[in-house]
C-alpha cells in the first residue's frame, strides 16, 4: 500500500543557512528518542555523553540526500555533516584518530535556531577527511571532516532543551 500525504507546506520566513554548533557524543545503540507526533524528537534516553566542538562562522554544514531502492520500497538517507578544523595540532590529530574510529551520534544547532540529531537510530561515522598546512600563508592550517548517518529518517529535528537535561553535555 502506498504512503499518502496527508498535509501541504506553506512558504515560510527566509532563514539563514549553516550550522552555528556542533556537539558529538558515542552511538549507543540503547539510546532511545521519543518522538512527538509531527516528528520532533522531544525526550532522549541512555543518551551517551555529547562534547562541544567549536566551529566558526561557515565552518561547518548539513547536507542530505534520499534513496529510494527499487523494488523493496526502503527508503534511505545519507546525511552529511561536515566539519573543519584549524591548527593542526597533536590535539587535533589526536581527535580526528579518536573520531575516525568512534561510532557516532551527533547534535547539531542550525544558524536559523533549531537543533538536529543525526545518528539517532544508526550511527554516524567519518566517511572523509583531509588536512595540511598548506603552502601559502594564507592556506588553511588544520583539518575538515565528513560524518555521515545512513538511516531510514537520517536527521531528526529536536528539543534544544535535551541537551544538557537529557543528553549530558561537556566540553
Amino acid at each position: 500500500m502506498s504512503c499518502l500525504i496527508s498535509t501541504g507546506r506553506a512558504l515560510s520566513c527566509f532563514l539563514e543557512g549553516g550550522v552555528a554548533k556542533v556537539w558529538l557524543a558515542n552511538y549507543s545503540d540503547t539510546a532511545t528518542f521519543a518522538q512527538s507526533p509531527t516528528g520532533l524528537v522531544t525526550g532522549a534516553t541512555s543518551a551517551n555523553t555529547a562534547y562541544y566542538f567549536a566551529q566558526d562562522t561557515e565552518y561547518a554544514g548539513v547536507t542530505f540526500a534520499g534513496v529510494h531502492e527499487q523494488g523493496n520500497g526502503a527508503i534511505s538517507k545519507d546525511v552529511v555533516l561536515a566539519l573543519k578544523f584549524i591548527e593542526l595540532d597533536a590535539d587535533l590529530l589526536t581527535t580526528l584518530t579518536a573520531l575516525s574510529k568512534a561510532s557516532l551520534t551527533a547534535y547539531v544547532l542550525s544558524n536559523s535556531g533549531t537543533y538536529y540529531v543525526i545518528g539517532a537510530n544508526r550511527p554516524a561515522r567519518v566517511t572523509a577527511s583531509t588536512g595540511g598546512l598548506g603552502t601559502a600563508l594564507s592556506d588553511m592550517n588544520g583539518a575538515t571532516l565528513e560524518i555521515t548517518c545512513k538511516s531510514a529518517n537520517g536527521i531528526y529535528v529536536m528539543n534544544g532543551a535535551l541537551l544538557g537535561t537529557s543528553i549530558t553535555v561537556a566540553n
